[in-house]
């Protein structure tokens, strides 16, 4: 569905966030002062192990405490103590964490893990006074990957996707040739969904095998990224405002209303998602939601009045029948068939904004280091979505459309099929 890159794009919000370097080089410059003495230089997640190494020099001497702090024991009740409470636990041996250093002004240490676990790198000013420090996180796993674990899954996830998609591109272009003479331009429209996943899974994967060798996304590959994104998002807009429509199965074409919807909708839509993309954050976010609930509601609306007018024509006509629209031979097809589909395409649409808002919700709650979660997810409910789709508006019962043209004598139209 379209809101599947903008998952993608909230999990990257969220890990720069909370500054999840996950094993790539961070260089930070730390003030302390009276007021702030405590500050996490970075939090990274090794897979099966790995090793960080730490620097730090002081302009002026001091007294300062740094420590590795696993996040699954200690992190939480580590940011509840005071900096002098936590150098006291620290030293007394009452806080045991890993890789302990207190120093004056200079420190180079290596600390190696055996374990899968996110490590907050935590440096404390133990005294009172303003200090500038100068420091250098470097996290690496075992075999030169600096993707934490956090990220690393994003590699196979989009190897994963870019089968399955090409798979589905595959089935879809054969059920279309199979019913070559009966196709419609919906099922073109419908057509481009699986090529524009194969177009996104193959970007992801390059962006994060690149990503895998230098330790963060590269400007070039997330601008990439992003662009197909906005691309992948509109185009499964304009399917689902087009199916809303009843474009080919109430219409061979958008009366004048429908094209208004149609385009300012779809306007209102791209700006949200170009904004939440290129601008990420907090206020972009609500923009984008804000206007996603408005688009929702148009959306089903106009589901609700394609259904009504279909089953208002069937009321006058309870045998479904056949028409003759015009004299260019176009025949309607059965009316059943078509509150049918549209029947099967709103509950379809429920079902996904059901599990979109659960998807949301586990999201905006996921564990530091599974910031892939809310991407995977994404991709498994945009093949569902595909697969519901192209159940209900399938070529094998085509009388739900309306586009078949009887170009020479011997065509057999829908409703003799």
């Amino acid at each position: 569905m379209y809101r599947t890159a903008v998952f993608r794009r909230l999990a990257l919000i969220v890990a720069l966030f909370f500054s999840c370097v996950s094993g790539l080089q961070n260089d930070r410059t730390v003030k302390f002062d009276d007021a702030s003495r405590y500050t996490v230089l970075a939090n990274f997640g090794f897979d099966d192990g790995g090793r960080a190494d730490v620097k730090a020099d002081s302009d002026s001497l001091g007294n300062f405490l740094f420590f590795m702090c696993p996040s699954t024991t200690y992190f939480a009740r580590v940011m509840l103590m005071s900096p002098d409470d936590t150098c006291l636990k620290v030293q007394s041996g009452e806080l045991d964490v890993p890789a302990v250093n207190f120093f004056n002004k200079s420190l180079d240490l290596s600390f190696t893990s055996e374990q899968k676990e996110t490590y907050f790198a935590v440096l404390v000013s133990c005294t009172q006074g303003s200090f500038t420090v100068q420091t250098s996180v470097y996290a690496v796993n075992p075999g030169g990957d600096l993707l934490g674990y956090g990220f690393r899954p994003f590699q196979p996830l989009y190897a994963v996707c870019l089968v399955a998609w090409v798979l589905g591109t595959a089935a879809w272009t054969g059920h279309l040739v199979y019913f070559r003479l009966y196709v419609t331009k919906l099922h073109m429209v419908l057509m481009g969904w699986p090529l524009v996943r194969v177009i996104t899974s193959i970007v992801g994967l390059i962006e994060w095998t690149l990503a895998a060798k230098v330790g963060e996304v590269s400007q070039g590959s997330g601008t990439a990224s992003g662009v197909v994104a906005v691309i992948a998002s509109v185009w499964y807009w304009i399917t689902l405002m087009l199916l809303a429509t009843g474009f080919c199965i109430t219409h061979p074409s958008l009366s004048k209303e429908n094209r208004i919807y149609f385009g300012v909708t779809t306007a209102l839509f791209i700006g949200s998602v170009v904004a939440v993309v290129v601008y990420p954050g907090i206020a972009t976010v609500v923009i984008y939601v804000l206007v996603d609930i408005a688009l929702i509601v148009v959306l089903f609306r106009r589901i609700v009045i394609t259904r009504r007018s279909i089953n208002s024509e069937l009321a006058s006509d309870p045998h479904g029948g056949r028409q003759v629209t015009t004299a260019s031979t176009v025949w309607n097809a059965p009316l059943k068939a078509r509150a049918r589909a549209m029947t099967h395409f709103l509950w379809i649409m429920i079902g996904y904004m059901v599990v979109s808002f659960v998807i949301i919700i586990l999201s905006s709650v996921a564990i530091i280091g599974y910031y892939w979660l809310p991407a995977f997810m994404g991709e498994a409910l945009a093949a569902l979505l595909f697969i519901f789709l192209g159940v209900a508006f399938r070529l094998r019962n085509p009388q739900a459309y309306m586009s078949f043209e009887a170009s020479e004598p011997g065509d057999v139209p829908f409703n003799n099929l």
